[in-house]
């Protein structure tokens, strides 16, 4: 007889940029994806292309070598509003062979507010440039209820979602009742998360310009990283009776730093800008409470210490000036994802002696143009671009030999790439620019619009 054993996938942890950021396994980071795409309006409009172009004060961040194009004292501070759809493993009977046998389910998360992204300050002096900035890297919230749905008619369904397991990895329920004794089948406790995650950095960047067509520049960034995050698993047959949670904090802090180059000038048909960024390290503690049988806290006690490490970043990009109004930019950008998975640490008993969990490092691709009506009454301008995010989600590489191995096979499933498409509108006064750009995909939306003054 086919045997029916119950695996509890406890977890939480850390979500960001686009992000996931995540050094554990935990529901509460599956199916998220963050970006370190560049700040400010201005290039948001453009797909994020604006390595090589890196005109004005957001090149603090996106290439401190860009700054020396600015030749007045100039303040810029940026809003944005985001939505994002984080989706989970809910329900189901999994069949390899049909990979829709599992429901996964989005849950929203949005800024209710539009939330401060960029600020800066920069003071060009002789073939210096002096900048100090503030740029939200990551800024995350969210809950999702994994454990019932209600349908439109008010009916309450507890989700369930099982799985089966033979001697050479999943199988469906089929074939696993007739394997018999060598096959292994399981369910999934219902499941509640909630995550706030925060990345902030202040940055101090210098710039100099070698000669008129070649410049440099460097930031070194004091990082700030706070988490709050958890996971519950309740009982099938009562929602609120619960069995365990795990829960992931964070309050540390890290410096990091980055160096750019950029060939040309603001007058070049051709300019060429390159950046590499570190990342920050920081500290996390994963925490496990288990309750009895009367839904009282029993245990409680810290796992694992594992250690946040923000992925480093580096690029090149090419900004053409075909006609004076037209600006043509295309940016590629490697990001190194595995740096995320260099201390991961499961929850999963069967899976903690090895934990083979991989994100792969990718490169991103942008593209965007900006066209400048200059000679208008009020000069104002249009953008457009695009971008694509490869698949770079955290997966399990290793075997499928027990319920916990195939448990976060499922839980934490190969992503697919998203392409994104951005508009935006700028329009310019004496002393001040007004910004703003929206950009688009099936599961990210964000909307920014920033404001610079020239003194």
């Amino acid at each position: 007889m086919m045997r029916i054993r119950l695996v509890i996938a406890m977890t939480l942890a850390v979500c960001a940029l686009g992000a996931t950021a995540q050094n554990t396994d935990i529901e509460a980071l599956s199916g998220l994806n963050f970006n370190f795409g560049n700040p400010g309006a201005r290039a948001l409009g453009m797909g994020g292309a604006f390595l090589g172009m890196a005109d004005d004060s957001s090149a603090a961040e996106a290439n401190p070598a860009g700054l020396t194009a600015l030749v007045r004292p100039e303040i810029t501070l940026e809003l944005r509003n985001s939505k994002t759809l984080q989706s989970l493993a809910t329900e189901g009977n999994f069949d390899p062979a049909v990979p829709s046998s599992v429901t996964y389910d989005d849950f929203t998360s949005f800024s209710r507010n539009a939330e401060v992204a960029f600020g800066s300050f920069v003071l060009p002096k002789g073939n210096w440039r002096i900048a100090g900035y503030f740029h939200s890297v990551l800024e995350f919230e969210n809950e999702a209820n994994a454990i019932f749905k209600q349908n439109q008619f008010g009916a309450i369904t507890i989700n369930d979602l099982r799985f089966y397991v033979g001697p050479n990895g999943y199988v469906n329920l089929d074939d696993c009742v007739a394997l018999g004794s060598q096959c292994s089948g399981y369910r999934l406790f219902p499941y509640f998360t909630g995550v706030n995650v925060d990345l902030e950095t202040w940055g101090l960047a210098l710039a100099y310009k070698v000669s008129d067509n070649f410049s440099i520049g460097a930031a070194y960034k004091y990082q700030k990283f706070t988490e709050e995050a958890a996971t519950l698993r309740t009982t099938f047959t009562n929602p609120i009776t619960p069995l365990a949670f795990i829960a992931q904090t964070a309050d540390d802090d890290d410096y990091s730093y980055s160096i750019g180059f950029k060939l040309g000038s603001p007058r070049s048909k051709w300019n060429l800008g390159g950046v590499y960024k570190t990342g920050g390290s920081f500290s996390t503690s994963n925490v496990l409470g288990l309750y009895n049988n009367q839904g009282e806290l029993a245990t409680l006690e810290e796992t694992s210490r594992p250690q946040f490490n923000v992925p480093d970043v580096y690029g090149l990009g090419l900004s053409y000036n075909p006609v004076p109004p037209l600006r043509i930019n295309v940016d590629a950008v490697q990001v190194n994802y595995s740096d995320l998975v260099d201390d991961v640490q499961s929850i999963y008993t069967g899976v903690q002696a090895n934990p083979q969990y991989v994100r792969e490092d990718v490169t991103e691709i942008h593209v965007g143009a900006e066209w400048f009506f200059i000679n208008s009454r009020i000069p104002w301008a249009i953008r457009a671009g695009w971008w694509q995010d490869p698949e770079h989600s955290l997966k399990w590489a290793g075997p499928i030999t027990n319920g916990d191995q195939a448990a976060v096979g499922i839980v934490f499933p190969e992503g697919e790439d998203r392409d994104h498409y951005s508009i935006g509108i700028g329009v310019a006064f004496t002393n001040l620019q007004v910004d703003a750009a929206y950009d688009t995909s099936d599961k990210y939306k964000v909307g920014s619009i920033s404001a610079k003054y020239v003194f």
